[in-house]
């Protein structure tokens, strides 16, 4: 268990060859015309954006009634980095 925010849980996870990845599980609401999840269209617009400075996501599907994205592990928190800003400055 990493953490929870307001749209869910973080947890780390070993990924089959031994990967370090985060997987996030949020709770969604399932309608009956099909998904009603801001989280869910979010990745749906953003799933081919590649840029140094944003983490992968490997993949996403609704399970039950939870999203669940796997993503890249960060090094750190964005809390960690800003720290480490603040004290550099």
């Amino acid at each position: 268990y990493l953490g929870r925010g307001g749209f869910g849980e973080v947890w780390e996870a070993e990924a089959p060859g031994g990967l370090t990845k985060a997987v996030k599980i949020a709770p969604v609401d399932v309608a009956e015309e099909g998904i009603a999840c801001r989280e869910w269209e979010g990745l749906r617009k953003i799933r081919d954006v590649r840029h140094p400075y944003l983490l992968s996501i490997e993949r996403f599907e609704i399970i039950g009634h939870h999203l669940v994205i796997v993503m890249e592990m960060a090094e750190r928190s964005l809390a960690d980095r800003f720290n480490e800003c603040v004290r550099q400055s």
